[in-house]
């Protein structure tokens, strides 16, 4: 099922687009008066319904979790078979997998309204040809994961709701967070310095163990390290999720790991990093909460912030030692870190 999870993963990610300035949503924009609902989705895209959806299809995890906690699970008429989460989810009718995607299954769910990831140009296409409105849930940032609740309130008669779901994920996100890449570029360009403190340890994040997958500049996750305390320490890679030789990972020399697939770090060269050296290894008690950009993601950022603060000082001399695991994780969970299956994106 590798290749699979895979897809599922990269989708989840936003293979194609990173944190764009340039086409930020216009959450703010109120529904104009008359007997329709209007909002923006998550390209900007406007998307257009004759009165609130009562028969939703999702085919993201996160806007499934979304909607159940937006109170409107009731509506759910489809999802995928990555949609996991919260357990009343298993309860709607599942069209699978979207590679590939079974067309006649999808339409056959009547729905009025579709929300899914970036990407797949030619399944939102086909939707949209059929006179289907697609909203397009893909937030760049952590603060756009949490303004996003508004349009999908609109669109599901829910915005009380929604209002309160935002305030509850804006009071658990970890009260600070880092200076942002892009001014810390902007300031370096202009002469100044930026003190390293300021940007946080220096963080490699494995997105998938083989082929060795990492974050890259100007991504949702790595929004979510910096919004955790940490640095990307592949911030140099200028495509979204790049594939890192072993070579590359010994040469970037991160002060941190942290595990969202599986490697070995009992072999070469992982076993002679520092960081390994020193137990600065974070497993995630579940990525899910880190990747997924809905109502548990703060929790997630929260854990791992909490699990930065708990890892041991660095020392050039140190000697191995446990990874730290997330303050999320039972005493008892197994510490091998998640292999990226279907139902963590």
């Amino acid at each position: 099922h590798a290749p699979t999870a895979l897809c599922w993963l990269a989708c989840v990610l936003g293979l194609a687009l990173g944190c764009s300035r340039e086409r930020l949503p216009r959450f703010d924009a109120a529904p104009p008066p008359g007997p329709f609902v209007l909002v923006h989705d998550d390209l900007g895209r406007s998307v257009r319904l004759p009165a609130p959806a009562l028969r939703v299809l999702s085919l993201s995890p996160a806007a499934t979790e979304l909607v159940f906690a937006l109170q409107r699970g009731e509506a759910l008429v489809g999802r995928t078979e990555a949609c996991d989460f919260p357990p009343e989810a298993a309860a709607v009718p599942s069209v699978g997998s979207l590679f590939p995607p079974d067309l006649e299954r999808l339409f056959s769910r009547g729905a009025d309204l579709v929300i899914m990831m970036d990407g797949q140009l030619e399944l939102r296409a086909a939707f949209e040809a059929r006179g289907l409105p697609v909203y397009v849930h893909q937030p760049r940032t952590v603060d756009l994961a949490i303004a996003t609740v508004g349009p999908l309130g609109t669109l599901l008669d829910a915005q009380r709701e929604a209002k309160g779901l935002q305030r509850k994920m804006r009071a658990t996100l970890p009260p600070g967070h880092l200076m942002d890449p892009e001014v810390a570029r902007a300031l370096v360009a202009q002469g100044e310095t930026v003190a390293p403190a300021s940007l946080g340890p220096r963080a490699l994040y494995v997105v998938w163990g083989q082929p060795l997958t990492s974050v890259g500049r100007d991504t949702f996750l790595a929004d979510v390290l910096r919004r955790a305390g940490l640095r990307n320490a592949a911030d140099g890679f200028a495509e979204p999720w790049p594939q890192v030789p072993l070579e590359r990972v010994v040469a970037l020399d991160p002060d941190v790991i942290v595990l969202g697939g599986a490697v070995d770090l009992t072999a070469a060269p992982w076993r002679d990093l520092p960081a390994v050296k020193a137990g600065r290894v974070i497993r995630p008690a579940n990525t899910d909460l880190l990747v997924r950009p809905g109502p548990r993601l703060p929790e997630g950022i929260a854990a791992l912030a909490a699990a930065v603060r708990a890892l041991p000082v660095a020392s050039p001399d140190a000697a191995p030692s446990a990874p730290a695991a997330s303050p999320s994780a039972p005493a008892s969970a197994p510490v091998s870190a998640p292999a990226g299956a279907p139902g963590s994106p």
